[in-house]
């Protein structure tokens, strides 16, 4: 009985592993894990540790090479996270602000292609005020 438990724990390794890889292969070749909650991954990151304390203090078996697995591929994608996806973020915030004003030609800001100051109305003005501005409000019931 204890040996088709082993055959069945190596089985179920072995697909669990296959089934990450791609994952794993892909984020590796484009880098691009914006799709990732960083959340998860530290929290994968942490269950994962305490879990290891579980796992390891088993007997030897096909749980510590599938725990072994999620432990690296979770430190992994958590690193590539933070290595790509926050340093693209950082650069895409910073070059927005760069991008808009190099989009626009030089002399834009030039004081003479400005348009005047306008004051404001004041609070309670008419220009303010839509009941008492619309004509509409002075005439009674038709």
């Amino acid at each position: 009985m204890n040996s088709v438990a082993v055959v069945a724990g190596s089985i179920s390794t072995a697909l669990f592993v296959v089934s990450a890889l791609p994952m794993l292969y892909k984020a590796a070749r484009t880098k691009e894990l914006g799709s990732y909650s960083l959340g998860y991954l530290v929290l994968a990151n942490v269950g994962n540790g305490f879990y290891s304390i579980y796992v390891f203090s088993m007997p030897f078996g096909p749980i510590w090479a599938l725990h072994s697995f999620y432990v690296v591929s979770s430190a992994l994608m958590l690193f590539w996270y933070l290595r790509y996806e926050v340093r693209k973020r950082r650069h895409a915030s910073a070059g927005v602000a760069t991008a808009a004003a190099a989009a626009l030609p030089p002399d834009v800001f030039a004081p003479e292609n400005c348009p005047p100051p306008v004051a404001a109305p004041l609070p309670g003005s008419l220009a303010t005020d839509r009941r008492q501005a619309s004509p509409l409000a002075l005439v009674g019931p038709v």
